[in-house]
């Protein structure tokens, strides 16, 4: 049973491969391929997830690090005080 499972695992490192024109296969793309195949994500829903985290980016890094959460914070704090005015 583990050598199949093996071998389903290299044929769909072979398709991410072939889908995504590429010679390597990240995590996230191997990720998001096997959660797609499953019918746990479509296209709708990761398109969502990345307008978030590009809201989430704010300055435009492609990552989420202190700075970020400190604009975030900052801004929802003004937000909160805005309200209460």
């Amino acid at each position: 049973m583990c050598q199949l499972h093996l071998v389903h695992t290299l044929l769909t490192v072979a398709c991410v491969c072939t889908i995504v024109c590429a010679v390597q296969v990240s995590v996230e793309e191997y990720i998001i391929f096997n959660l797609k195949q499953m019918g746990k994500v479509d296209e709708e829903m990761l398109l969502l997830l990345r307008d978030q985290f590009r809201a989430l980016d704010r300055d435009g890094s492609g990552s989420l690090d202190r700075e970020d959460i400190s604009l975030l914070e900052r801004a929802a704090r003004e937000h909160d005080g805005a309200e209460k005015s």
